[in-house]
């Protein structure tokens, strides 16, 4: 499981407690999880802080960064020094179930497919707590990466969200995404356009409790609409030489 993080000293114990309900629910089937930090460049201890509190634990590794590169950089560091064959990524501010990486394990081995992702936007999903202009922005994201994709993206209802397994040989075979924030989104439009299999879990966004979002919302909403124009340019000259 990669768990990149930048300054988030005020969540390392609500991280610890959650990692350890996981590892009671993987022992139930008797499965282990390798927890993959990846520092992108924090100067606020968080590092020495997941030391302390994780350091002897057989599973806990920490990768990090000399300066702050972005989301997306640290989970390509994360993904590049994972070991297993299947890996998740999960948020530092915890603002998912932990517990659903099972759903998303099990969706994965039962539909055969490439990557599973968490859905709070599924018909089964909930939003509680978010704020409604981030809620916005991220919905109506969304519904253009459906429009930019067409039918391929048929049943997807959430592209923002990085909660995710996938097949760790299938994800890097990906083209290389972008640092930042966008990566989450380009990462699935990626996967869907090169025809990799891709089933959506119904999940839960809570608002976060410790911390602040390092989104910006304004260079991510141009970073967004810059890559739904690259998907829907490629979508015509598809068409047109179809």
């Amino acid at each position: 499981m990669v768990i990149p993080f930048y300054n988030e000293a005020d969540g390392v114990e609500h991280v610890a407690e959650t990692l350890a309900r996981l590892d009671a629910l993987l022992a139930q089937r008797e499965l282990v999880a390798e927890y993959l930090f990846v520092d992108d460049g924090s100067v606020d201890g968080t590092a020495d802080l997941l030391r302390a509190r994780l350091g002897t634990h057989p599973a806990f590794r920490l990768l990090a960064h000399p300066g702050n590169r972005g989301f997306g950089a640290a989970f390509r560091t994360g993904a590049e020094g994972a070991h297993a064959p299947l890996l998740a990524c999960y948020d530092f501010d915890c603002t998912y179930p932990v517990e659903d990486v099972l759903a998303l394990l099990d969706a994965l081995e039962a539909q055969g497919a490439d990557v599973a992702t968490a859905s709070p936007y599924h018909p089964g999903g909930e939003v509680v707590g978010v704020s409604a202009g981030r809620l916005l922005q991220s919905k109506a994201a969304s519904a253009l990466y459906r429009v930019a994709l067409g039918r391929a993206s048929r049943g997807i209802h959430t592209f923002s969200c990085a909660f995710r397994v996938y097949r760790r040989e299938a994800l890097l075979a990906l083209p290389p995404w972008s640092d930042r924030f966008l990566a989450a989104s380009e990462v699935l439009a990626q996967a869907i356009l090169r025809g990799l299999k891709v089933v959506e879990v119904p999940s839960v966004l809570s608002q976060r409790q410790f911390g602040v979002s390092k989104l910006r919302s304004l260079p991510t909403t141009v970073a967004h609409l810059r890559m739904l124009g690259r998907l829907g340019a490629g979508r015509l000259r598809r068409k047109l030489l179809g």
